[in-house]
């Protein structure tokens, strides 16, 4: 189901209502193959952290289910993945017999959508008479990004080429520090 527009990439659940589970008898794979994923989507696998991990693998590691080798190992029981290349990337649940009976997932990310349009292409438009300016970028100082939030809470982790991880929820957390400095500036109003 995708969650959000194609201006930002769309956002699935994988799994949809289902999730990453090994309850039932979803079938990932089918459900991967009928996604056209491109460069710029998302997909976040929901799980209970307590029954369910998701471990990035290699094809090898994928097909033998070993979990000896992980790209990457997340826990959250929400963790979502932008696609930044094309390619198929490998999931897998590290739980022992969770892979083996089903819970995997090889995805393929493509450049683009695939073309359906066979005219040609519009003529580019004609230069303006008189030169447009366009605001400047935002400086670095002032442009924050979204807060950090990897794995496990360990610090520099680089995650494997190809996707960016990203809690889905991070947006509408506020730091401890950040939260009590909020509390102390507004006790001051007082």
């Amino acid at each position: 189901m995708a969650l959000f527009g194609d201006s930002l990439g769309s956002v699935y659940n994988v799994g949809d209502s289902t999730g990453w589970s090994s309850l039932g008898s979803f079938d990932y794979n089918g459900w991967a193959a009928s996604m056209n994923m491109q460069v710029g989507d998302s997909i976040v696998f929901t799980y209970n952290p307590q029954l369910h991990n998701v471990m990035q693998v290699d094809k090898d590691d994928y097909v033998k289910c070993s979990t000896t080798h992980p790209k990457a190992t997340f826990t959250t029981g929400n963790d979502g993945f932008i696609f930044n290349t094309p390619g198929t990337f490998f999931f897998i649940c590290g739980f022992p017999g969770h892979c083996s009976s089903g819970l995997k997932m090889a995805i393929k990310v493509t450049n683009s959508a695939p073309q359906t349009n066979t005219s040609p292409p519009p003529p580019p438009p004609q230069q303006p008479k008189t030169p447009t300016l366009s605001p400047p970028p935002p400086s670095p100082s002032t442009f924050q990004g979204p807060p950090e939030c990897p794995p496990g809470g360990a610090g520099g982790y680089q995650y494997p080429p190809g996707f960016t991880f990203y809690h889905p929820n991070a947006a509408a957390q506020l730091h401890p520090y950040k939260f009590t400095l909020l509390l102390l500036g507004l006790a001051l109003l007082k």
